[in-house]
């Protein structure tokens, strides 16, 4: 079976360091596995989340996904599949803008046919109902944690190919973790 991302032999290396940030790591993870990286701050984590999602640049190595290099996805593909959230949800939204603006800039890069309303958004992804009275309120209004729901609604309302969850939680409550 084809696994659904395959990282072969992936090495970042940073000139100002003296080691490389990630050395010929190879992953395997097939379709519907959920897979859990642990180490200690400054281990690699989030730079390996980045490698994996085409954020930044390989220094050798391949992904793949779905047996597809992603360095050849075109960029609407790559923002369909992969969708990484981060600890700061201020690094995926627009917070001079709207949450309507926000979810209509999301919803921009699938299909026209597939695109969902602020209301189907809000109700997919069974965020409290006062979100929906707080459609024209700009986003730098909201707090850590509502900016981080509506990052996790925009997620989940098109479930992506490959989900990156980097430290998602730091912002909200216990409930909503």
């Amino acid at each position: 079976m084809t696994p659904r991302l395959y990282a072969d032999k992936i090495e970042i290396i940073v000139p100002a360091r003296e080691l490389p940030i990630l050395f010929e790591t190879t992953i395997k993870i097939d379709k519907e596995e959920f897979v859990v990286l642990l180490g200690h701050n400054g281990s690699g984590k989030s730079t390996l989340v980045k490698a994996l999602s085409g954020d930044i640049k390989l220094s050798s190595g391949n992904v793949l996904i779905d047996n597809i290099k992603t360095n050849q996805f075109s960029m609407q593909k790559k923002a369909q599949d992969i969708v990484v959230l981060a600890q700061k949800a201020e690094d995926r939204l627009f917070l001079d803008l709207t949450l309507e603006e926000n979810i209509i800039l999301w919803e921009s890069r699938y299909p026209v046919k597939e695109q969902l309303q602020f209301e189907q958004v809000i109700l997919l992804a069974n965020m409290p109902k006062r979100f929906l009275s707080l459609k024209k309120q700009q986003m730098k209004t909201f707090s850590g944690g509502e900016k981080q729901s509506v990052l996790l609604a925009l997620a989940l309302a098109h479930p992506p190919k490959i989900l990156f969850l980097d430290e998602h939680t730091a912002s909200l409550d216990y409930k909503a973790s």
